[in-house]
């Protein structure tokens, strides 16, 4: 009668273990990246879409008492800052920098992000 064997060695075992490891690791480390990569960009999106609004805000104004009426008519609150006015958005943990000049009629905004300092948006305008 012959020997049969049946089922896997110890070490046939393990080396499967270790290669499904690798290929979990490999999958969250992809998962990871692209859930970070698709928070950056909806980061990016709502600071533009923000300052954006603040522009046609700032287009449809003549004085800064009006700008900071339709701001805050439109959900922004504007802040004194250094250079300007600051807009801070608490759930998506960004500000927006804002320089408006009406007697020139030009308009800055920068926006980044506070966790990582890093630019988001950047927008200049001219009434012409």
């Amino acid at each position: 009668m012959k020997n049969r064997r049946r089922g896997f060695s110890v070490t046939e075992v393990i080396i499967a273990m270790a290669v499904i490891a690798i290929v979990s690791f490999s999958a969250v480390s992809v998962l990871t990246q692209s859930n970070t990569t698709i928070n950056n960009a909806r980061l990016e999106i709502y600071a533009t879409n923000d300052s954006y609004n603040l522009l046609e805000c700032f287009k449809i104004t003549d004085d800064f008492e009006s700008f900071d009426r339709a701001a805050s008519f439109a959900g922004y609150d504007l802040e004194e800052a250094d250079s300007g006015y600051l807009v801070k958005n608490i759930n998506y943990v960004y500000e927006i920098k804002l320089s408006v000049d009406f007697a020139h009629g030009t308009f800055y905004s920068y926006s980044y992000s506070t966790e990582s300092s890093r630019q988001l948006c950047s927008i200049t305008f001219s009434k012409g």
